[in-house]
């Protein structure tokens, strides 16, 4: 799955260095919670690769919050439901 459409500067530039980060250590995206809770989690191997301070971090995670809600962020998702087909052939049954 692709960034989110619509983000603010600073919510674009986490995203890159999340994707980088995910990219990096062969993790799954899918499963993380939430968006700030995943990226909260990660602070200490985001900072370098950013290159900001801890209190830099905390920052952009409050200014990403604020953009996600100000920019209307989304991000599309597809779902399929299934069910399993009920047998037709009772032949087989006992």
């Amino acid at each position: 799955m692709g960034p989110p459409f619509d983000m603010g500067p600073v919510s674009e530039k986490l995203f890159t260095a999340g994707n980088e980060l995910l990219e990096r250590r062969s993790l799954d995206y899918k499963a993380i919670d939430s968006i700030t809770t995943g990226f909260s989690h990660v602070k200490t191997f985001m900072m370098p690769i950013l290159e900001v301070t801890s209190e830099e971090y905390d920052k952009m995670l409050n200014t990403m919050t604020k953009e996600l809600r100000d920019f209307n962020t989304y991000q599309p998702i597809i779902r399929a439901y299934a069910c399993k087909k009920k047998r037709t052939d009772d032949s087989n049954l006992t």
